[in-house]
């Protein structure tokens, strides 16, 4: 991978993801489009049953999706932590948690999320974001230094959209992505 083009690195990299030891990006494809349809059965049956009203009550649901950006989950660790948390917590009466328990454990995440990124260890997406650095006082502040990558980024991804294999299998698991994310609730 070292000894390839920066474009020819993608496009091998992409394959692995997609059908290789990786297969991430064809999984989180497929668990959309299987959650859906389980969502889909599950709203059938109510029908059938004439509960339907049971069914518009969201903690009543037997199958719940949570979809949550990625972008979001990365720039904003803490906020998508209480976002999860609350998710978990609902319609699980067993399992409810303080909101000051929720601070807690989303703070601490958010703590250990940055501590990695400052240290090295960050997932392939935050070439997009603007990276954090943990300050001896405990505040996190935003570099400008990968401001320079995005046009680097720019090319990588126009190669990939017009790779005649990729470009389009990619484009449509980006629709449907897409789709999915509609009326997810963006802090950017």
């Amino acid at each position: 991978l070292l000894h390839l083009s920066p474009t020819d690195g993608l496009i091998l990299a992409t394959t692995y993801l997609m059908l290789g030891h990786g297969g991430d990006i064809l999984r989180m494809a497929n668990n959309i489009i299987k959650l859906r349809q389980l969502q889909t059965l599950e709203r059938q049956i109510h029908l059938q049953q004439h509960t339907l009203a049971t069914f518009s009550n969201e903690s009543k649901r037997k199958v719940q999706v949570l979809t949550m950006s990625m972008d979001n989950f990365i720039r904003r660790p803490k906020e998508s932590t209480i976002q999860f948390l609350e998710f978990i917590s609902l319609g699980n009466s067993g399992v409810l948690l303080s909101v000051e328990e929720k601070e807690e454990i989303a703070t601490r995440y958010e703590e250990m999320y940055y501590g990695k990124v400052t240290a090295g260890d960050e997932h392939i997406t935050s070439l997009l974001s603007k990276p954090k650095k943990m300050m001896s006082d405990g505040n996190i502040v935003e570099e400008e230094t990968m401001v320079v990558m995005s046009d680097t980024v720019a090319v990588l991804e126009q190669s990939l959209r017009e790779n005649v294999l990729w470009g389009r299998v990619l484009g449509n698991i980006a629709n449907l992505v897409e789709e999915s994310l509609k009326g997810v609730h963006n802090w950017y």
